[in-house]
């Protein structure tokens, strides 16, 4: 069950994907070039800043294995049961089956506002 603070966090999260404030990006937590991010990009600047994200990203921001990256706060700070946002079970949309917010962004290409509305209506599958 997450926190107060998660769920907090969460719902701060959910706002910025829908805010058409960050340009998705897919395969990274942040896309140099086209200056887009991945969800979890998008989590990842919420929680360290501007300043630190843009030195974590410079480590990693074109980063495809989220666990080899030091995300582990952002991973407490959401609930995320691990760096790529794995779901506690699968969760079915328009017949496809998603078990981690890496996989919407990345495998399955859901929008933000696609992501935002699934995290928000299965917060018990995809946080802890």
């Amino acid at each position: 069950m997450s926190t107060p603070e998660q769920k907090a966090m969460q719902a701060k999260w959910i706002a910025a994907l829908r805010s058409g404030e960050y340009k998705q990006a897919k395969g990274c937590l942040r896309d140099r070039d086209s200056g887009g991010y991945c969800c979890l990009g998008v989590a990842a600047l919420l929680v360290k800043g501007q300043d630190e994200a843009d030195e974590f990203f410079n480590g990693y921001g074109n980063l495809t294995d989220y666990g080899d990256s030091d995300y582990s706060d952002v991973q407490r700070a959401f609930g995320f049961r691990d760096p790529g946002g794995k779901f506690a079970n699968g969760v079915t949309l328009d017949n496809m089956e998603i078990w981690s917010f890496a996989g919407a962004n990345d495998v399955f290409g859901l929008t933000f506002e696609q992501i935002a509305d699934l995290a928000e209506k299965n917060p018990d599958i995809c946080f802890v």
